[in-house]
């Protein structure tokens, strides 16, 4: 089959190159002696479109490039398509070289191709990279992380979907969802995501696939780690497991073996507590204020598997910071409450009552929720030194690294602020266990029951009573409770 009128054409595009006309064209083709080689000479919106007379003068083309304006313009063959990308919030000092490898992973990247974006009329950069790729990838990611950077990334030819729809055939600024209420989970503008009828199946909010969350996205891991994800998941899950050993059990009394139930939400289901063991009664969105969904799903599953439960762990208070509207003293009575209903559920068990975790972010509303936060954790440390069936969990400790807030134990992907990573879920999981492993109340206890019974002012103070003291001193760095310099 011989070659076709296509076969012999090859491109560029021109929009870097202001005021190219069909004369310019042909002059670059003479200084080639070319001009007599070729065909027809097309200049559309976009691009410029040269067709030659044979195989050799395209080649010869292709290898040669062409001078225009004072430039040195490399031609493509048309059959390979070109992607523009374009990629924002690389910091200006990460290499060019750098950008074109890890880009290189969706597609052939134009040797040469990467420049970076500047402020009109001045040589000062604006943060912004260009790059072309042949042979992209169907569907670029919207966000990626380029090593310890997390960057954005848009790409013509319906490479990458709207933030709004989640189409690809325009862009995010105008997608026509602008400033229409829809649901998250399907995009559909008919309901909201709490009546969504795909609430129930998870979708993943990197590659927008249904069945399973960000955090378990291989297309995520594969675009972080590249060929060693594989190996990172395991030596990560093989560092989980040896790090939290399960609490020991009585083989012989099967009843003893789950002895805890957890009352969480989001970030509680993001630990997977081991399923032998431990009683997962969390549900994303839960509050303190209708703890009893959770102790509900809870009681039903203690009934199925027929145990006997010793101990609770309510980490809940997140959810309730933001829904009422930075109100700490109703936080507090919700806590109260919940405690109540938990003691009224599960009598004679030991309550493990975690911290709120600080959000990460720099906004007002950020900074405000995180002082309603320590506010309500200063009261959870009070109540549970003074009530023998709880203990209070310093969840917010891990959260705090010398005096700032630990951002990379955050999930980056939400705007939130309020979920964690993988690494943040390990930190919780691990300040569980320590609960959990403790063998009586009185050890579980920051105090034991005759300090509890001492009333004398000269008495030595517990560690509680410690604690309880520090945080009333301004800039302790030893608060369990996270201060105002962990906002950021």
């Amino acid at each position: 089959m011989g070659e076709t009128v296509r076969d012999m054409s090859v491109h560029f595009y021109h929009k870097s190159i202001k005021g190219i006309t069909h004369d310019d064209v042909v002059e670059s083709l003479k200084r080639l002696r070319l001009d007599d080689s070729v065909n027809a000479i097309q200049i559309t919106e976009e691009n410029c479109v040269i067709t030659c007379k044979d195989s050799e003068s395209k080649n010869s083309l292709m290898i040669k490039g062409l001078e225009l304006k004072n430039r040195n313009i490399q031609v493509l063959d048309v059959e390979k398509t070109v992607t523009n990308v374009t990629i924002k919030d690389a910091p200006y000092e990460l290499q060019d070289e750098v950008v074109a490898t890890f880009m290189s992973k969706f597609g052939h990247v134009v040797p040469g191709s990467v420049r970076r974006g500047t402020i009109k009329d001045s040589s000062i950069e604006n943060g912004t990279r260009y790059l072309n790729i042949i042979g992209c990838v169907p569907t670029l990611p919207l966000r990626a992380k380029l090593g310890r950077f997390d960057i954005r990334i848009f790409a013509n030819n319906k490479r990458t979907p709207c933030f709004g729809c989640g189409e690809k055939d325009h862009p995010s600024y105008k997608c026509p969802m602008i400033g229409m209420k829809a649901c998250h989970i399907c995009k559909e503008t008919d309901h909201l995501a709490k009546s969504c009828p795909e609430k129930s199946q998870p979708k993943c909010f990197y590659c927008n696939e249904v069945g399973h969350i960000q955090r378990n996205c291989t297309i995520k891991e594969i675009d972080m780690y590249g060929e060693y994800a594989a190996d990172v998941r395991e030596g990560r899950d093989a560092d989980r497991d040896e790090r939290i050993p399960p609490p020991e059990v009585d083989t012989k009394d099967k009843v003893s073996i789950i002895n805890t139930v957890v009352l969480g939400a989001s970030n509680v289901r993001r630990t997977n507590l081991d399923k032998n063991t431990v009683i997962d009664a969390s549900i994303s969105g839960a509050t303190l204020h209708n703890v009893k969904q959770t102790i509900d799903k809870a009681i039903e599953e203690i009934e199925k598997r027929e145990t006997n439960i010793q101990k609770v762990i309510l980490s809940l208070g997140t959810n309730d910071v933001s829904q009422n509207k930075l109100d700490s003293e109703q936080v507090i009575l919700n806590l109260t409450s919940a405690v109540n209903e938990v003691k009224s559920e599960f009598p004679s068990v030991q309550i493990g009552v975690c911290g709120i975790i600080p959000r990460k972010g720099r906004s007002e509303r950020v900074k405000n929720f995180n002082t309603v936060a320590e506010s309500v954790n200063r009261f959870a440390i009070k109540l549970c030194s003074r009530d023998m069936s709880c203990t209070y969990i310093d969840t917010p400790e891990p959260f705090t690294r010398n005096g700032k807030l630990a951002t990379d134990l955050y999930d980056s992907g939400d705007q939130s602020g309020l979920h964690v990573n993988n690494e943040g879920a390990d930190r919780l999981k691990d300040k569980f266990y320590e609960f959990i492993r403790v063998e009586s109340a009185c050890d579980a206890n920051t105090m034991s029951p005759m300090t509890r019974k001492r009333p004398m002012s000269g008495s030595t103070p517990g560690s509680a009573e410690k604690q309880l003291h520090k945080l009333h001193k301004p800039g302790t760095p030893d608060s369990p409770a996270f201060s105002e310099s962990f906002i950021q």
